[in-house]
C-alpha cells in the first residue's frame, strides 16, 4: 500500500519550500504533487515523479505574503483514478534568519623605542578578552568589545628579534587579530662623569662607563686618558695643572673630538700651593661626600643627602663618627655594619667602620624613618688586638728601646700584620714607608695591655707624636702613619705663627677649661723589690721643682719595669696624661687669616688669645667636623686635652692597675 508525508517551510519573502516522500507507489502509477491558493480555482497537478519510493523537495515562488496555501500528494493513475496520501497548509509569512555574529578583529603595530624597551599600537573591535603576548608569554589583557591604545614593553635584551601577537582570548591558541615584530638595538653607550679639585695642580676625575668603544677623556680638545672598551669605572688624577684654573673634562665614547659625548664635568684647581702640606693629607674635605665602600675596599657609591653628620679625628688616638640620614634616601642600602665610610681628604679617604646601626621610634611609636649611623675610624682595629706577642717567651715583655715611631711600628707589625697566630693579622694594613724614626728615643715593655692603640697612645704621649690609619682604596690598603705635630706659636720663632683670637675675627669660642682636677706634677715610680729593697723613682713635670700647695704628687705601679731609665720613662708618660690643665673648644670660622688643613693641623701648637679669658699655647688634639643642610660644614677645634669626665679620670686609674696584670 502506497503513502507519503510533506512538510512546508518558508525560505523567503515569497517563497515555500515543500520536502516530500512517497514509499510503495505501484507500477503504471505516478507520484503527483501540487498546490493550490485558499479560493483560488483549483488547478492541475504539475509535478509528477515515478513508481517506486523515493524523497525530495519542491520550491514554490513568486507567492503572495499572508495568503493560504495547501500542498497536496497523490497515487495518481489519470485524472479520473487517483488517491490523496497527505496534504498540509501553509500561510505566506517569513522571518530570515538573525545575522551571523561579526567576526573580532584587530591592528598591532611595533615600535623599538630602546635597547630596552617597545612601544606597541593596538586596536581591537568585537572582540573577548583580547590579550596580547610576546611570543608566548601573556603581557596583557585588554578586555573585551573594542579598545585601543599604547602598550609599553620593558626589559628587552639588546639586538633581538621579537613578535608581537594580539590574540582573542587569554591563550596562546586563541585566535590571532594581529601581530607584528621588532628588533631592538644594541645598547648605546653610557657615562658619568665628576670632578673634584684636590690642590692646586691636581684634579680627581671620577667616571663610569658602559657599553663603549675606546672609552676616552679630554681636558678641553686634548685626550689625556683612553680607559677601553664595554664597561668600566674608577678615579683618573689629572695632575702639573695650572693653580687658580678652571678645567673642563669630557667623557667620549672614542679617541675623537667628534666622538659621542656621554658626559662632561668642571672644576678649578685651589689658589696657594701647599704641597708639602698636602702630602700629608691636610686639607678639609672640599664638599660633604660621604664615600662608602664594603670590606674589600671596593667601591659601592656615595651619600650626598643625609642630615647630619659628625666626625672626630684625634691626634693620640682614633677618632669616630655620627650619622643620622633618612633610611629611604639614595645609596642607604649600602649603610651596614662592616662597611666602610669615608670623607676624601686632600689625596686620603679618612675612612671609618660602621659598628652601629639604630632606628628610634616616632611620636606615635612607629619605627622611624632615620637611621644612626655610628663607629669608630679606622684606627680603632688596633684596639681590638691585644699585645700578646713574646708573652710565654724569655722575659715574657716585648721590649723596645729605639724611637718612638719605630716602636709604634714594632708592636703594630708584630701584633696586627705579622703574629704568629695568623688570625689576629689584618690582610689590608700596612705601614707608611719608609720609618721617619722620629719621636725621639724611648724604652717601652709590652705585656697584655687591653689594646696596640693603647701603646700608640703610650708612646705618643712620651714623644709629642700623633698618628692615624688612612684609606687606600686604589691599592686596597689601610695604610698607618705618623703625624708630627710642629710649634707654630707666637714665639716659637722658627715655624709660622698661627694665632687665634677675635681680632683675627677666626674664632668662635664654645668652651674653656681651666683646672687642677685629677692633674699631677710629681710622680713616685715603684720598681721592682719588696719593702724597703723596692727601687722607687721620683719623677716631676718638665723636670720642675714643686713645693707647697702647687705640689700634686700621683703614685704609680711599676713592677713590671726592670730598669730606672724605663720607671722614669713611665712617670713621664703619665704625668703628660695627667698634668695639661688647660681645655679649649673653638669653631674655626672660614673668615680668618688661618686655615684647617694648610696652615696648621692636628697636633701643632698655636697661640690663643680670647681678651679676659685666655692666652695660652696650647696643643691642637682633636678636629670634630659637622655638616648638615642648615649649617653647611663646621670644623670644630679641641686643644689641651680630654676633658676629665669620669670616664678618663676611671681609665687614668685603672693605668696603675695594669702592671700587676702584666706581670
Amino acid at each position: 500500500m502506497s503513502s507519503a508525508n510533506l512538510s512546508v517551510k518558508a525560505t523567503g519573502s515569497t517563497t515555500l519550500k515543500c520536502s516530500w516522500s512517497y514509499y510503495g507507489i505501484p507500477a503504471g502509477h505516478q507520484f503527483c504533487l501540487y498546490m493550490k491558493k485558499t479560493g483560488s480555482p483549483s488547478t492541475p497537478p504539475t509535478i509528477f515523479y515515478p513508481s517506486g519510493t523515493r524523497s525530495g523537495s519542491n520550491t514554490f515562488g513568486g507567492l503572495i505574503r499572508g495568503a493560504n496555501y495547501t500542498f497536496y500528494c497523490y497515487d495518481y493513475i489519470d485524472s479520473s483514478h487517483y488517491t490523496e496520501l497527505d496534504r498540509v497548509s501553509k500561510t505566506m509569512s517569513y522571518s530570515p534568519p538573525p545575522p551571523p555574529p561579526p567576526t573580532p578583529s584587530g591592528t598591532l603595530s611595533a615600535e623599538a623605542t630602546g635597547a630596552e624597551t617597545a612601544s606597541l599600537n593596538y586596536s581591537y573591535s568585537h572582540g573577548s578578552s583580547v590579550s596580547l603576548f610576546r611570543g608566548n608569554d601573556l603581557l596583557q589583557t585588554f578586555g573585551s568589545g573594542s579598545g585601543s591604545g599604547v602598550y609599553e614593553d620593558s626589559e628587552l635584551d639588546p639586538e633581538t628579534e621579537y613578535t608581537y601577537y594580539l590574540r582573542n582570548g587569554t591563550e596562546v591558541g586563541s585566535a590571532l587579530l594581529a601581530q607584528a615584530s621588532i628588533n631592538t638595538p644594541e645598547l648605546p653607550a653610557r657615562g658619568t662623569l665628576s670632578a673634584q679639585a684636590v690642590d692646586s695642580d691636581n684634579i680627581d676625575l671620577t667616571y663610569t662607563f658602559a657599553d663603549c668603544e675606546n672609552a676616552s677623556l679630554f681636558r678641553g680638545s686634548t685626550k689625556i686618558k683612553t680607559f677601553g672598551s664595554g664597561a668600566g669605572s674608577g678615579v683618573f688624577r689629572d695632575t702639573d695643572l695650572d693653580a687658580d684654573t678652571s678645567y673642563t673634562y669630557y667623557l667620549r665614547n672614542g679617541t675623537s673630538t667628534e666622538d659621542d659625548l656621554l658626559a662632561t664635568a668642571s672644576a678649578s684647581t685651589t689658589e696657594e700651593p701647599r704641597q708639602s702640606v698636602i702630602r700629608q693629607g691636610k686639607i678639609l674635605p672640599l664638599n660633604s661626600q660621604v664615600s662608602i665602600f664594603d670590606n674589600t675596599l671596593t667601591k659601592l657609591g656615595i651619600l650626598e643627602d643625609y642630615e647630619y653628620l659628625k666626625w672626630v679625628f684625634k691626634y693620640r688616638n682614633f677618632g669616630n663618627f655620627k650619622l643620622n640620614v633618612n633610611r629611604y634616601k639614595f645609596n642607604t642600602e649600602y649603610l651596614s655594619k662592616g662597611n666602610i665610610l669615608a670623607l676624601y681628604v686632600a689625596g686620603y679617604y679618612r675612612a671609618a667602620i660602621i659598628e652601629s646601626i639604630e632606628i628610634g621610634l616616632d611620636e606615635k611609636g612607629k619605627l622611624s624613618e632615620n637611621y644612626t649611623i655610628m663607629g669608630r675610624g679606622l684606627g680603632g682595629l688596633l684596639a681590638e688586638r691585644g699585645a700578646m706577642e713574646g708573652v710565654s717567651e724569655d722575659t715574657g715583655y716585648d721590649s723596645q728601646d729605639t724611637f718612638a715611631e719605630t716602636a709604634m711600628r714594632h708592636y703594630i707589625n708584630l701584633n696586627c700584620m705579622d703574629a704568629d697566630d695568623a688570625n689576629r693579622n689584618y690582610s689590608l694594613l700596612y705601614l707608611e714607608d719608609p720609618d721617619g724614626e722620629r719621636g725621639g728615643n724611648i724604652e717601652y715593655d709590652a705585656r697584655f695591655q687591653q689594646g696596640i692603640s693603647e701603646i700608640l697612645e703610650d708612646l705618643s704621649l712620651a714623644s709629642g707624636l700623633g698618628w692615624e690609619i688612612v684609606l687606600d682604596p686604589d691599592n686596597k690598603r689601610f695604610v698607618f702613619q705618623i703625624i708630627e705635630g710642629v710649634d707654630r706659636s707666637s714665639g716659637n720663632g722658627e715655624n709660622s705663627v698661627v694665632m687665634f683670637s677675635p681680632k683675627f675675627g677666626n674664632i668662635r669660642l664654645l668652651s674653656y677649661t681651666d683646672s687642677n682636677l685629677n692633674s699631677k706634677n710629681v710622680a713616685y715610680v715603684a720598681g721592682q723589690g719588696e719593702a724597703a729593697a723596692r727601687t722607687v723613682v721620683e719623677v716631676a713635670k718638665d723636670g720642675g721643682t714643686y713645693t707647697d700647695m702647687d705640689r700634686r704628687e700621683f703614685i704609680i705601679d711599676g713592677r713590671d719595669l726592670d730598669s730606672e731609665a724605663k720607671l722614669t720613662q713611665r712617670g713621664n708618660e703619665r704625668l703628660a696624661d695627667l698634668g695639661e690643665e688647660k681645655i679649649l673648644e673653638i669653631e674655626n670660622l672660614s673668615t680668618g687669616p688661618f686655615s684647617y688643613g694648610e696652615d696648621f693641623y692636628l697636633g701643632d701648637i698655636a697661640t690663643v688669645v680670647y681678651p679676659d679669658i685666655v692666652e695660652a699655647d696650647l696643643r691642637m688634639i682633636e678636629s670634630i667636623i659637622e655638616i648638615s643642610p642648615e649649617k653647611l660644614i663646621q670644623n670644630k677645634l679641641v686643644f689641651g686635652k680630654q676633658y676629665p669626665d669620669i670616664i678618663n679620670i676611671n681609665e687614668n686609674k685603672n693605668k696603675n692597675f695594669y702592671p700587676e696584670v702584666r706581670r
